[in-house]
């Protein structure tokens, strides 16, 4: 993936079911998730470890040079016997470090993941705030009228790049 979607100094790795979970992450990840829903639950590690497996999800989070967690968002993806897709779920940024571009960088990132998975579309609940509105907008999201979704086709990568 390419870093140069982040703001100078941020960098980012992608959590999968392999990644053992130091409790210094457990803590970045759970305070991020109380920022999204103030009755969230506190993940262990091996909830968190069974919530990355579970439908082959996958966990994007932004460190400071210091390489603390400062956001994050997570790719669900959903395989059927016809489709790949994907849902956007969780894309949270810490108070001190908003508005430096980092939402829009996090989901460009998972479209890129979303790309490299082969999904054909990515789906995101109807935000219900602005920012989240406009990050959507950026990313070519679109409103899918039948229901609250916004949905966003995803390009195939260029064979050079799968």
């Amino acid at each position: 993936m390419n870093n140069s979607l982040l703001p100078e100094g941020f960098d980012r790795f992608i959590i999968t079911h392999s990644y053992t979970f130091p409790p210094e992450d457990l803590i970045a990840i759970n305070g991020l998730a109380s920022l999204l829903n103030s009755r969230a639950d506190a993940h262990d590690r091996q909830s968190l470890q069974t919530l990355l497996q579970y439908g082959g999800t996958d966990l994007i989070v932004v460190c400071t040079p210091d390489k603390q967690i400062v956001g994050m968002i997570m790719l669900v993806r959903e395989l059927t016997f016809c489709h790949r897709y994907g849902h956007v779920r969780d894309l949270v940024v810490a108070p001190a470090y908003r508005h430096r571009g980092l939402g829009s960088a996090l989901m460009a990132e998972l479209l890129f993941l979303a790309r490299a998975h082969r999904l054909s579309r990515v789906f995101c609940d109807a935000p219900r705030d602005a920012i989240m509105k406009r990050i959507l907008a950026r990313h070519a999201f679109e409103d899918a009228e039948e229901i609250s979704l916004r949905t966003r086709m995803i390009e195939p990568l260029p064979s050079s790049r799968a």
